[in-house]
């Protein structure tokens, strides 16, 4: 009985066994593997055909349009200019829709109003599935990364072989885009080849020659030349008191700050928000510093407060804007004009102007700088967006050259020395006003842009203006790859040294019409920066990611610095703070708000 009663139990364990078996054969790791052949009789069941795998992908094939097999819609989130075209009315939107299936609903943004929605976007989170050429500074980038509303690209790099191909060229361009959690929350704009330098200003030769001076190269001579402009009749028209010797703007614009803080010595754009008042000496080993911390910072606070108590700057400096600013310009009663462009401030006196790179003393070496040659945060994807892979792949194609030029441009048409026509892209469109007509000599020679068929709306439209009515400029252009290098590329015979391009810029100055502003305003400018500025051109503090101490100081911290910079630096200036009574105070609060940290922190994340 024992026996039968034990090998009843026995048989019971084992069928209990099995049935546990059966019932947890798909879960369990320990469950009885099938055999090889087994398994690859379920592989080939499971594993779908060709077609059938194509038919999964909502994108065809690499390389072929439209990008998508059904047309597509998604969302974008863009910066205009105040006159451009709304983005559904744009040539390059409805050509781009046609040709890849994708369509945008874009929300534009004028780039003056972009610092105050941006927030307010991401605070709510009513943003669109992309951002497209808007600017980010690298902690924003690395906080909406880690906070889940930007997503990595990089597990897409499959749908960007062009930008995956750009970014390779360039030594060091993945540390531009890689936070420190290894991630790559936005695509950057590429530059290899860049001729040109930030501004430095321009001073008007004529007035010089009336108060027989020449052109300034340090501080002390750019003092007395201001002066002159001031005491004596310098623009000519018989009233010594209607010139303004220095004009510019802080208002919304950190350009001429950084003009001025450069000729002191201070490797800086002047920005008070993007590495906001750090930048390189390089009198001493290209050491990072906190503007306000070096000793040349009071000084150029006490060389302005003269040039304001004196008169020998304009007394709107923190209170006009843009437009007032170029008002004055061009009535002729600017003598130092502190922006890029001097023929969008007075166009009818072009080559009044000379660029003014001005240095400390005659022993140093003016500064000079030039923009990185990548830019991070130009293309991001949120966490909204469904199908990142059709975004990448749509902004993907802008990294060729032929849809990097239209960004601006528009279609490509050729015109030869003996007026024979070309519509390089053929079949897009033949309209002069929407695509850009390019002068080629007898031998097919690229020589440059004919922009006289332009059609200003009005006495203040300027080339540029006209260019982003049809084409998304004012927020992308060169949020891909730069002008420069795509037109290397589209056209081989364009002069491809500084000193080609010089010569190229000047003949485009020389050769165009008196009447033509837009080809000898910008032959002008590039010719003379080139001329003046190529050999001193310097690269500036560089982009970088905090780790998550870091940038949590930042957040606490950084707006409270520089705000309070922005307004004691204005207040120095015009007099409203007395530079001898509370220029020290000003350094100790800016010691308790945490500056010391703050220049302590992008000194150790600086790498020579």
């Amino acid at each position: 009985m024992k026996k039968l009663l034990a090998l009843l139990l026995a048989m019971l364990l084992v069928m209990t066994v099995f049935a546990g078996c059966a019932d947890t054969t798909e879960e369990s790791s320990d469950a009885p593997e099938s055999s090889a052949a087994d398994k690859e009789s379920e592989k080939e069941e499971e594993k779908p055909t060709d077609d059938e795998a194509e038919d999964d992908s909502i994108l065809n094939p690499a390389g072929t349009y439209p990008l998508v097999k059904e047309p597509v819609t998604m969302t974008m989130t863009l910066l205009v200019g105040p006159k451009d075209n709304a983005p559904e009315d744009m040539w390059f939107f409805q050509y781009y829709e046609e040709l890849t299936g994708i369509h945008w609903d874009v929300t534009a943004i004028l780039k003056d109003d972009w610092g105050e929605k941006k927030p307010i976007m991401l605070a709510t989170a009513e943003y669109t599935d992309v951002f497209w050429g808007t600017s980010w500074t690298t902690g924003e980038i690395y906080k909406n990364g880690m906070e889940g509303t930007f997503i990595d690209l990089a597990p897409y790099y499959d749908y960007t072989p062009n930008y995956v191909r750009e970014m390779d060229a360039i030594d060091g361009s993945w540390s531009y885009v890689t936070t420190p959690d290894g991630k790559n929350y936005s695509l950057a704009s590429v530059a290899p080849v860049n001729w040109y330098s930030t501004s430095t200003g321009q001073i008007n030769q004529k007035w010089l020659e009336n108060v027989d001076m020449e052109v300034p190269t340090t501080i002390d001579e750019f003092y007395e030349v201001l002066k002159a402009f001031k005491e004596q009749d310098a623009n000519g028209n018989g009233d010594p008191n209607d010139e303004i010797p220095l004009s510019g703007y802080y208002t919304d614009s950190t350009e001429m700050r950084g003009i001025l803080l450069r000729m002191f010595g201070l490797l800086t754009d002047g920005s008070y928000t993007v590495n906001g008042n750090i930048a390189l000496d390089p009198n001493s080993d290209r050491d990072a510093v906190f503007v306000p911390f070096h000793e040349r910072y009071k000084e150029y606070l006490v060389f302005m407060n003269k040039l304001m108590s004196e008169g020998l700057v304009d007394a709107d400096l923190f209170t006009q804007d843009q437009s007032q600013y170029f008002a004055k310009g061009a009535e002729y009663r600017v003598g130092t004009i502190m922006t890029n462009y001097s023929h969008y401030v007075d166009i009818d006196h072009l080559d009044h102007y000379v660029l003014l790179p001005v240095g400390y003393n005659a022993d140093e070496e003016r500064v000079v700088t030039q923009g990185s040659p990548i830019g991070f945060g130009k293309f991001v994807v949120t966490d909204i967006c469904e199908t990142p892979e059709i975004a990448l792949s749509w902004i993907d194609i802008f990294y060729l050259p032929e849809h990097a030029f239209d960004i601006l441009y528009g279609p490509i048409i050729t015109k030869d020395a003996n007026g024979n026509v070309t519509y390089v892209s053929a079949g897009i469109t033949e309209d002069p006003l929407v695509a850009s007509l390019i002068s080629l000599d007898a031998d097919g020679v690229y020589i440059g842009f004919d922009n006289s068929t332009w059609e200003p709306e009005s006495d203040e439209w300027t080339l540029w203006d006209w260019y982003c009515r049809n084409h998304p400029g004012n927020g992308a252009f060169q949020s891909t790859i730069s002008e420069g290098y795509y037109l290397n590329l589209l056209f081989p015979t364009r002069p491809t040294t500084a000193e080609d391009q010089y010569q190229t810029q000047l003949a485009r100055y020389e050769r165009a019409d008196p009447t033509d502003n837009s080809n000898r305003g910008e032959g002008w400018w590039r010719w003379q920066n080139i001329k003046h500025n190529y050999d001193l051109i310097q690269f500036g503090y560089p982009t970088v990611y905090l780790n998550d101490e870091q940038q949590t100081f930042m957040d606490e911290n950084s707006t409270i610095i520089n705000d309070y910079v922005m307004q004691m630096e204005a207040k120095f200036i015009t007099g409203a703070a007395s530079i001898d009574g509370e220029f020290d105070g000003f350094i100790e609060e800016l010691k308790k708000l945490g500056a010391e940290e703050y220049e302590k922190i992008y000194q150790d994340v600086y790498v020579k």
